[in-house]
Parts: C-alpha cells; structure tokens; sequence
C-alpha cells in the first residue's frame, strides 16, 4: 500500500517540464473527449488530470492535481477501470480510485463489485464499449444473452 501511495504522490504531485508535451489529440485526449460528451465524466475534466489514471506525471504548472469527476454510474465506473487495468493489478488499483475520482458532489467514488449482467443492463453500456474499444481494441460488447459466469 505504501507503494501505491508514493505512486499516487509522484504522479499527482507536479514534475517539472522536462519531458516532452503530448499532443492533445492523442488516444487518451480522444477518450477523455468521448468520457465527456457521453456523460459519464464532467465536461470540465482537465486532460493534464485525466492522463494521471493513465501513469503519465502530472505537470507542475496544472497542480494541483483535480481528481477525475465522475457523473456516470458507479457500476459503469467499476466496468471502465476493469477493461482499462490488466486483470493482475486490478483489484490492488481499486484502493487508488477513491484518489483519482469523485463523484458528482465531489465525495470521493468508490466504486461497487458488480455481476455482468448488472452492467450490461446499465444506462450507458453500449456507448462505454464503444469508447473502450476504440481506445483500447480489447473490450468485448456483450448481449444481455451472455455466459454469466464472465
């Protein structure tokens, strides 16, 4: 846990511009760009932040870091960091979420286990799916006619 917590502060503490920019209209930049105009993060989401959930260091000319404001629901959020982790990290990745993300009130999210029937059926799936894969290639859409043992 310790090392998750010097993580957290490396990333969101500020590093100084020595490294080169990233472009805005990278696969991050594109994602945060659906995230928003699908609803499911608020429009006023930072790229410099968002790219945090990502590893990328956090510039010290954006600190303070602003944690990721999430409007969608929790089961989609819960649904979003599974596909976006590696299975083995994960459920130890689950502690920083609460760091990174709040919610509409600003309460920091946390966000529930869920069944993938539970999320199949949320308001939003298809549109999340389609933002995954077209980030990432590796999300599978399912039916609510699926193997419930995913």
């Amino acid at each position: 846990m310790e090392d998750i917590n010097r993580t957290i502060e490396f990333l969101t503490g500020g590093v100084p511009d020595i490294f080169a920019e990233l472009q805005e209209n990278d696969k991050i930049g594109k994602l945060m760009n659906g995230l928003k105009k699908e609803g499911f993060i608020d429009k006023n989401t930072r790229l410099e932040d968002f790219r945090v959930l990502f590893g990328i260091p956090l510039r010290e000319e954006y600190t303070p870091f602003i944690p990721v404001r999430w409007i969608g629901s929790k089961i989609l959020l819960y649904f979003f960091l599974k596909e976006l982790f590696p299975k083995k990290c994960f459920y130890q990745n689950i502690f920083i979420v609460p760091r990174l993300f709040v919610n509409r009130y600003n309460d920091p999210c946390v966000p529930p286990q869920t069944s993938l029937k539970k999320i199949i059926y949320s308001k939003g799936y298809y549109e999340l799916c389609t933002l995954l894969n077209n980030y990432n290639k590796r999300t599978e859409i399912y039916s609510p006619v699926v193997d419930e043992n995913r």
